[in-house]
Formats: structure tokens, C-alpha cells, sequence
């Protein structure tokens, strides 16, 4: 009886060491590059990455490139250029001090693992910031995206899903070279 006991009682222990460990390591989205403004995977749905498995971080991002790569039939002004640049840059130094304390956590999770005796508490403390600090990720998000819409004029948002719509070749190959670009669209058309 207590061999059993005891065999219960190691197996419950490895298995919330083994979900401490998932939740320290969460990693979150596929398209980390995002943070950095140009991001590595800056696709959508038409090309590899579905927009309805994107976050509001890769949206952000997505629509911005897409407004300013659109900037003249749009009818942009340089005020709005320079509005629209200076939210990405302010987004993407928020997001990064957000991401750096979440590292920061991961680590101390990962930290307060090792040790010979565990303290739970600590650990779900330490568990709670990190996901604080996930959902402050998503407000600052939802924030530059909602303020990317203000900026613009009523007219212009409409101009922006009219042209969303009728280009989805060129809004998908965001971030790549333009010979790139043209190269691709003659392929597709041949096709």
C-alpha cells in the first residue's frame, strides 16, 4: 500500500512538473519575426498563412505595410505617413519591452523548476505575470490597430477593403523584392 502510495504520489509530481515546464515554454505565435516591423512570414491566406489564424500583432503589421505600400491611391497625407510610421515604431518598441519580460518570466519559471524543492505558489505567481504580460501584448496590439484605423478617413478605410479585396496577389507577397513580386504574378498568370 505504500509503494503505491508513493507511486502516486511521483507520478502527480512529474505530471505538474511536466505542465509547469509546457507553460514556461510557450512560445505562442508561428510568426515571432512580426515584432521586429517586417516580419519573416508576413503572409496570408493566399499565400501560406490563413488571415484567420492571424493574431492582432501580425494584423497590425500586415494592414500598416499594406496602407503605407498603398499610401498615394489611397490619397494619404504626409501628416498620416508620418502618423502611421511613428505607431509602428511605438508598437514594435512596446511589444518588445512586453516580449523581454515575458522571456524574462519564462526564465524564472524555468529557474524556480530546477530547484530541489519547488515552491508552488511562487511558480503560479510567477505563471500568472507571464500570462499578464501575454494579455498585455494583445491590448498594445489591439491598441495600434484600432489607432491605425483612426487615422485614417472614412473614405480611405473603405478604399482599404475595396483594394484589400481586389488585390490579393500583391497584398500577400509583403516583404518580398519587387522583381520578386513580378516575377511571381507572371507565373500565376501563366498558370
Amino acid at each position: 500500500m505504500k509503494k503505491f502510495i508513493a507511486i502516486l504520489i511521483l507520478g502527480l509530481f512529474a505530471a505538474v512538473l511536466i505542465s509547469l515546464r509546457v507553460a514556461a515554454n510557450d512560445e505562442g505565435s508561428c510568426c515571432r519575426g512580426m515584432k521586429t516591423g517586417m516580419p519573416e512570414k508576413e503572409m496570408c491566406g493566399r499565400c501560406g498563412h490563413p488571415d484567420k489564424e492571424m493574431n492582432l500583432e501580425e494584423k497590425f503589421y500586415h494592414k500598416a505595410y499594406f496602407i503605407l505600400e498603398n499610401s498615394a491611391p489611397l490619397g494619404l497625407s504626409e501628416e498620416q505617413v508620418k502618423k502611421i510610421k511613428t505607431l509602428k515604431l511605438n508598437t514594435k518598441k512596446n511589444l518588445i519591452k512586453n516580449n523581454a519580460e515575458l522571456e524574462a518570466l519564462a526564465l524564472d519559471i524555468e529557474a524556480a523548476l530546477e530547484n530541489e524543492v519547488i515552491d508552488v505558489n511562487g511558480v503560479n505567481a510567477l505563471i500568472d505575470k507571464k500570462y499578464a504580460a501575454k494579455s498585455q501584448e494583445a491590448k498594445i496590439s489591439l491598441g495600434a490597430y484600432v489607432e491605425l484605423k483612426s487615422i485614417l478617413s472614412k473614405e480611405q478605410v473603405s478604399k482599404v477593403h475595396e483594394m484589400w479585396k481586389q488585390k490579393p496577389e500583391e497584398k500577400c507577397m509583403l516583404g518580398e523584392g519587387r522583381e520578386k513580386q513580378e516575377h511571381k504574378m507572371n507565373m500565376q498568370k501563366k498558370i
